[in-house]
């Protein structure tokens, strides 16, 4: 599984990316630096993580976590546990069950 999320050179972790240089800079110039950085790094057939290294601004980088850690992607989970508690609430509002009956223990 590892080979194929990085088969792409690793760019399934932009996102991942984006939403860490968004601390920093801000969501809309995070995504046009995450954006034109993961296309680089497709254009020219390198790593996600050699194209931020050698791309973003060195006080980005400095104020990043380590981006080993950034693109690993058994650490990053995006948006599932809103998505999980989204679904619980509309599935509390329809079925009326209370929290704290379905909470596990």
């Amino acid at each position: 599984m590892r080979a194929n999320l990085l088969s792409d050179g690793g760019t399934i972790m932009a996102e991942a990316a984006m939403m860490a240089v968004a601390e920093v800079v801000g969501r809309a110039e995070a995504h046009d630096l995450v954006y034109d950085t993961a296309a680089e790094a497709r254009r020219e057939g390198i790593m996600l993580r050699d194209a931020l290294e050698r791309t973003l601004p060195a006080d980005v980088l400095s104020a990043l976590p380590p981006l080993a850690d950034i693109l690993d992607p058994d650490g990053y989970l995006g948006e599932t546990e809103r998505e999980i508690d989204a679904s619980l609430t509309a599935w509390h509002a329809l079925t009326g069950a209370v929290e704290a009956e379905t909470a596990p223990p």
